[in-house]
């Protein structure tokens, strides 16, 4: 009590701030103890190294307000800064339209099939499919999964929905939840078709499994039910791949007699999780969404905000382009790219992350959000800052 340390207090007035080092081993819970008993300490707390967030600033970011709803650009050091950011790599299948495999801003994000060899017309590696080099295209029954020539709406989904998930940082466009060590395998099952056969979804699903994919996106839904697609999804999480899909976009109360695939067996399958949207900056539910409490386990932004009228989610078109879209199909890829952010930092710690446990990661990572009772699960929606808390 006689210290400089009180003087100083006392002649101030006000609080001081002193930093310092133990000089001897104690143990921690005694010394806080030990000081807190002093009438003149408010608190005593160990030290914390805060950093300037050096979150991705691509030129085109600013129509990505997303992000910041999403808790994102805080924690963004805490997930890929050395030496104890990520430092492996994630292999994402993205079931859809094709990706455009040259779009400059997923330059080095394509996967490879190392045991190919492009275009000799040979199963180099004996998995069944020719020329498979970065997917397949499975409506066509062609190893060059890119989006058919013809652009049209129905083949831009794809690229736009692997944006979101993996856009490289490269100082042009935009960026995906992992701008690094992401790998994306293009599973075409549209072509330049609006819908796509559940025989050919089901067979995507298996490729993904069996060529290394640990995370699968499906922004695709239909009401029906589908004993093929189920027994896939199963087989799946059973090998130990984490599936994401899409909630749809019929504005429907989902149930028993508006069964939606795959979204239907997402609640009695540990490791495949139902998405909804949101409108990213009221955090409501966006109209168009599928919705249910049962069915629908999280919700992430499908939509940019509500003004009149919707604004999309910003993203990757095709031939480099960018546009805006809206819809589940854009919500399902953040939390694709959220699990495979959890899984690439979990395994660069030595851990072997699970379907089961990665769907109970996200989920106990989410806020909770009163505007969708009644829409989502337990009001689930997606919150990176609490996913990197819970990796700690």
């Amino acid at each position: 009590k006689d210290s400089e340390i009180q003087k100083e207090k006392l002649e101030r007035g006000s609080i001081s701030y002193h930093s310092f080092h133990l000089d001897k081993d104690y143990r921690r819970f005694d010394f806080y103890q030990f000081v807190m008993a002093e009438d003149c300490i408010v608190t005593i707390e160990n030290f914390k190294n805060l950093k300037y967030q050096t979150f991705p600033s691509e030129p085109l970011m600013n129509k990505q307000g997303f992000w910041t709803a999403l808790n994102y650009p805080s924690v963004y050091d805490g997930f890929f800064q050395a030496p104890s950011g990520i430092n492996k790599t994630v292999t994402v299948a993205v079931i859809d339209s094709g990706i455009d495999l040259d779009h400059k801003d997923l330059a080095g994000a394509i996967w490879t099939n190392s045991g190919e060899v492009q275009g000799n017309g040979i199963d180099d590696d004996g998995n069944g499919y020719i020329d498979d080099i970065h997917g397949y295209h499975f409506e066509r029954g062609i190893g060059d999964p890119d989006p058919d020539d013809q652009f049209s709406a129905y083949n831009i989904h794809g690229t736009a929905v692997a944006g979101l998930i993996g856009a490289v940082e490269n100082q042009s466009g935009i960026v995906g939840v992992m701008p690094s060590y992401v790998k994306l395998m293009s599973l075409n099952v549209f072509g330049e078709q609006g819908g796509s056969d559940v025989a050919d979804v089901a067979e995507a699903i298996d490729y993904a499994v069996s060529n290394g994919a640990k995370i699968i996106n499906m922004s695709l839904a239909g009401q029906s039910q589908s004993t093929v697609i189920q027994t896939a999804l199963l087989n799946a999480v059973t090998k130990g791949v984490f599936i994401v899909v899409a909630a749809g976009n019929d504005g429907v109360d989902l149930g028993e007699s508006t069964f939606y695939s795959p979204i239907g067996y997402a609640k009695d399958i540990d490791g495949v999780i139902g998405v909804g949207a949101t409108i990213a900056d009221t955090k409501q539910r966006a109209p168009y969404s599928n919705y249910n409490p049962t069915f629908v386990e999280i919700a992430a932004p499908g939509s940019l905000s509500l003004t009149g009228k919707l604004v999309g989610i910003f993203t990757l078109d095709v031939d480099d382009g960018y546009g805006y879209y809206d819809g589940t199909s854009f919500a399902a890829p953040l939390v694709a790219g959220a699990a495979a952010l959890a899984y690439a930092y979990l395994d660069s710690h030595g851990k072997s992350p699970t379907p089961a446990g990665l769907e109970d990661l996200i989920k106990k990572s989410s806020d909770p959000i009163q505007a969708l009772d009644g829409y989502i699960q337990q009001c689930r929606s997606l919150n990176f800052s609490n996913l990197y808390e819970n990796l700690q």
